[in-house]
């Protein structure tokens, strides 16, 4: 995988799983890819459809072990690091990745520090500690199941028209989605002021 391969890549990886460029990076060097640098070219034209389908599973299974991969490094990374988030953490969830830097973040378009979290409870029950533990932020639920409470939240905020403030503003964002082995989760996204 080239640089610019790198850079397609995380963009998608960072909004799907938070995890960065310099996350990338370190799995790169930590990790070489010289097998793939000796690709064979595949003429797919000549293979049947049942071929051609045992191709895509295959691709598609390679990605998802570099995905879990990537995954992994930045929880490895990220663990430890706990104790400097000033916003509170779900009790039964674990850290997937953390992003300290502020102020000019290359990794991400926050300004502040952020942090993301998986849980296996479900939405409900991590809505309710939340609505509990940030009571004195605003509260916005968007269509999809997303939950936002945001200190200090505008009248008529909108996460898309708003996306600056929102990446400038501390705040917790929890949804539920399903992992690649079909399992349910919550993440839960933690930005906070130091």
């Amino acid at each position: 995988m080239d640089d610019e391969d790198l850079l397609r890549v995380s963009g998608f990886v960072q909004q799907q799983l938070g995890v960065t460029t310099s996350v990338l990076k370190e799995c790169k060097e930590r990790f070489p890819d010289e097998a793939l640098e000796e690709e064979i070219e595949v003429d797919y034209s000549n293979m049947s459809d049942e071929e051609n389908q045992q191709q895509i599973q295959l691709i598609q299974q390679q990605s998802n072990e570099m995905l879990e991969s990537l995954l992994e490094t930045s929880k490895t990374l990220s663990k430890g690091t706990e104790t400097q988030i000033t916003l509170p953490i779900y009790p039964s969830s674990e850290i997937v990745s953390h992003f300290t830097k502020n102020d000019n973040n290359q990794d991400t378009q926050y300004k502040i520090p952020v942090a993301v979290f998986f849980s296996n409870d479900n939405l409900l029950q991590v809505k309710t500690f939340y609505d509990k533990q940030l009571a004195n932020f605003d509260k916005k639920e968007i269509d999809g199941g997303m939950v936002v409470y945001m200190e200090n939240m505008i009248e008529n905020f909108n996460f898309f028209k708003h996306l600056e403030l929102y990446q400038q503003s501390p705040h917790v964002t929890i949804y539920q989605f399903s992992n690649q082995q079909g399992e349910q989760k919550v993440s839960i996204e933690i930005a906070y002021n130091k």
